[in-house]
Order: C-alpha cells, then structure tokens, then sequence
C-alpha cells in the first residue's frame, strides 16, 4: 500500500539525507523541522525554526511532544521505506 510520504525537500548527501517537515502546535505556532538521516546513526533532528519569526527554536521545541511524536512517524516511514529495499 502506498502511503505519502510526510516530508518535503529532501536533499541527498554523501552520507546522509536532509528533508524537512512542518507541524502546527496546538497553540498554533507553525514550526519548520530539518531533520538529518545518517545512514550510520539514525535521524536526528538538525534545526527548527519558527515559520512566522524564522528564528532558531530548537533547544525551545526539540523535546516538545508534538516534534518526538513527528520524530517517531517518520522513523517509521523509513523503516517502511527500507523493509521494501
């Protein structure tokens, strides 16, 4: 079963893929997340911005239910992905 993908603009590197992803938080602020995806080590969450300031939020919301729980769903996504391979 196909399934869209969540996130956006993904960028290849040598050993890694960068792509980003936005969340609306309950209170409403519009975040922007740019993760990392090591091939070695896993995802990490690499910046978050705050799409209406476009400032730096990451040491604000990288712990923040809403980015884990985004974390997770993509981590499943990729496993998806990689169970295909």
């Amino acid at each position: 079963m196909y399934r869209q993908p969540i996130f956006d603009n993904i960028i290849r590197m040598n050993d890694s893929l960068s792509f980003e992803h936005e969340i609306r938080l309950p209170n409403g602020i519009l975040l922007l997340i740019i993760y990392r995806y090591n091939f070695k080590s896993g995802l990490t969450t690499d910046k978050i911005f705050d799409k209406n300031e476009f400032e730096d939020v990451t040491e604000e919301y990288k712990n923040h239910p809403n980015v884990v729980g985004a974390m997770q769903l993509i981590n499943e996504e990729i496993k998806d992905l990689r169970a295909v391979d």
